[in-house]
């Protein structure tokens, strides 16, 4: 759940008290905005932006002299903040380079001109607000490299590990870096700022070996038919199951619809007319993103999945999300708290070695298609990998259904007794 967060008449908006110590000043005890979206996803990140906000404007009142409550109140409502997210100007005075523009106002500005996903947003929402908490709230350009510097020891002393501190300080210098551009500071004093040298990606994840696999698909979720709350009902069963078989990313399988899953046609290699059964993975459906542009693709359904009643389950549900029980979490990720879950039960269930995560899924079935022979071209369209070919961006926008089809029927976990059906 998100505080502050309300929904009226389907739209949601921001409600806060007012800090007992201002009651007085504002002349009320609390404050409503509206943000302008009845997208939950959105809404999220656009309520930490807004609460940002709102302490920002509560902290100058303090540092205002007290005048009568008729003489003195809050600042008058912003805009709602999705316009602050359109390609709408805005009528902002002018401002130097020296003035009182924050972290929040470079932000607000990015997120305008760079349209980024709301999930973004809110990460970058709460980057600053740590920031802020750790070192202080000050102009970018008074912001030094001991300030950066010092928000990296900070970071680490809370208990971030490296690569989440790194992570924070790429997103603090987009933020530098974009006012830079905008001459809103001279120089970004985040450049090489970092904790050390990362490990190579292969080796932060392993692919699931045959002993975890058989481990998951041995649990009592496949033998005894348990549905963790925590797992979101069916989602602990058909989950990890279409990870196996796709590939796709924990958010991709999240979001899914069940419009998502249908039968397309195509042209086979003998030239004739076929129909498979896919997973489309887009963002054309309310609330849904993708990573990248490469990441919209289709995705045969293997007959594995048919075998075990996919097909069955889809066509049983009538809602919006395929998996509806499945909750978000306080990023607004349909798929976090699934996450957390399946991390604590995989390792409940004997599979120690940190490296193997719901990621791992990802890993292995790129690993399983080299050893069946299938292509890295093929490979990557069904993972949704972008390729350096240049060939590769000439053509259709999606992938020929064909190649992929094959594939999934060569597609093979060798060793890997197949669960029970749901």
């Amino acid at each position: 759940m998100t505080t502050h967060l309300i929904r009226r008449g389907g739209r949601y908006s921001i409600r806060r008290r007012v800090p007992s110590d201002l009651i007085p000043i504002v002349g009320k005890r609390e404050v409503v905005r509206a943000l302008g979206t009845s997208a939950r996803t959105v809404a999220v990140a656009l309520c930490r932006l807004e609460g940002v906000r709102m302490d920002a404007e509560w902290d100058a009142l303090r540092s205002t002299p007290h005048l009568p409550p008729n003489k003195l109140t809050l600042p008058a409502p912003v805009e709602p903040a999705t316009a602050r997210l359109t390609a709408q100007p805005a009528k902002k005075t002018r401002r130097s380079a020296t003035d009182e523009r924050d972290l929040a106002d470079v932000m607000d500005a990015w997120a305008k001109e760079r349209q980024p996903q709301a999930r973004t947003v809110a990460m970058v929402t709460k980057v600053i607000t740590r920031f802020r908490q750790m070192v202080g709230k000050m102009p970018v350009a008074s912001i030094e490299r001991k300030h950066v510097v010092a928000f990296k020891t900070a970071l680490l002393d809370s208990g971030q590990t490296g690569v989440n501190t790194d992570k924070q300080l790429t997103m603090l210098r987009t933020l530098l870096a974009y006012a830079v551009n905008q001459g809103w500071m001279l120089a970004d004093p985040s450049k090489g700022v970092r904790v050390g040298e990362r490990r190579n990606a292969k080796a932060v994840r392993l692919p699931f070996d045959l002993p975890a696999l058989k481990r998951i698909f041995t649990s009592p979720v496949y033998t005894e038919g348990q549905r963790p709350e925590g797992g979101g009902g069916a989602a602990t069963y058909w989950m990890p199951l279409l990870a196996l078989y796709t590939g796709a990313r924990l958010e991709e399988l999240a979001q899914l619809s069940p419009d998502d899953v249908h039968q397309a046609s195509y042209v086979d290699a003998s030239g004739s007319q076929a129909s498979a059964w896919i997973i489309r993975i887009s963002d054309m459906g309310e609330g849904q993103e993708v990573k990248t542009a490469t990441s919209r693709r289709r995705v045969p359904v293997h007959a594995d999945l048919i075998a075990l009643g996919f097909i069955d389950y889809v066509q049983t549900i009538t809602g919006p999300r395929l998996f509806p029980l499945l909750k978000t979490d306080s990023d607004g990720r349909e798929g976090g708290l699934f996450g957390k879950w399946f991390g604590k039960h995989i390792r409940k269930i004997g599979i120690v070695d940190r490296r193997m995560v719901f990621h791992s899924f990802r890993h292995l079935l790129k690993h399983t298609m080299r050893e069946c022979g299938i292509t890295e071209e093929v490979s990557d369209a069904i993972t949704g990998h972008a390729s350096a070919s240049v060939g590769r961006r000439y053509g259709a926008t999606l992938y020929p259904l064909a190649p992929l089809v094959d594939a999934m029927q060569r597609y093979r976990i060798h060793g890997l007794p197949l669960p029970q059906r749901a």
